[in-house]
């Protein structure tokens, strides 16, 4: 057995997420069925990340250990793209150490959320980008984003509904607002790590900062003694953007 490491890209609009779902098309359900199809048997994929059904991703690590059987990493590629659905695609196969894990070996993670700030929707992001037909005091938004950064308690931007964690402490190294094409926009956050709906949570609350429609600032929510009622932003604006991990 070999243990190999996967780089994949998905569109997210039809998906349930990553993890494999009984009556629901997922990633891993895909993946686990072209495996099977090319090796003869079943074969176990491990993710770097759940993500939530309609969330897309640009780059997303997986890793399998697969039989060695002499298949090349470039003909493993072109077999797995010929058997899975056009909304999947691995982009890479590459040999790793048995001590390698998609999720454990991870040191950070940058997700992206896209929004069309304009009072005309876009039809070319649909179910890519959310449309935000209202103005935002985008100048408020990208300051208030500039104090995510640095090591902070999220518990109060974690969703319910999510897994036990022994802590909620997260480090967040970049936060920050690009508007550079207007009306298109994206909120890019890179951490050590993210908590249940953490991104969407918190891309929720900036936009309802930038509306004025909620008084207190990051920082203040974050300190809350009282979890505070969030907006979670559609999935359909978040992106997994890049994976950082001990491979890379």
């Amino acid at each position: 057995m070999k243990r190999v490491k996967l780089v994949l890209s998905f569109d997210g609009t039809r998906l349930h997420g990553f993890q494999v779902q009984k009556n629901a098309p997922t990633v891993q359900g895909e993946l686990n069925r072209a495996l099977e199809t090319l090796f003869g048997g079943p074969v176990a994929v491990c993710g770097c990340s759940r993500t939530d059904a309609g969330v897309h991703a640009r780059v997303f690590h997986a890793h399998a250990d697969l039989p060695d059987d002499g298949v090349s990493e470039t003909t493993l590629v072109k077999s797995l793209n010929a058997l899975l659905p056009d909304d999947i695609a691995v982009c890479s196969a590459s040999p790793v150490p048995e001590t390698y894990h998609a999720r454990y070996s991870v040191i950070e993670k940058t997700y992206r959320y896209y929004f069309w700030n304009d009072p005309v929707r876009n039809p070319l992001y649909r179910n890519r980008a959310l449309t935000l037909r209202f103005p935002l005091d985008l100048e408020r938004v990208s300051k208030e984003a500039e104090t995510i950064c640095g090591t902070h308690d999220f518990k109060s931007f974690q969703s319910s509904g999510g897994k036990e964690l022994e802590s909620t402490v997260r480090t967040v190294s970049e936060c920050r607002l690009d508007t550079h094409d207007f009306p298109l926009c994206y909120l890019s956050i890179t951490a050590d790590g993210f908590l249940y709906h953490m991104v969407r949570n918190l891309t929720g609350t900036l936009i309802r900062i930038g509306r004025g429609k909620e008084p207190r600032t990051i920082s203040e929510l974050i300190r809350a003694p009282i979890k505070p009622s969030l907006y979670c932003a559609p999935a359909c604006g978040l992106y997994l953007w890049d994976v950082c991990d001990r491979e890379n």
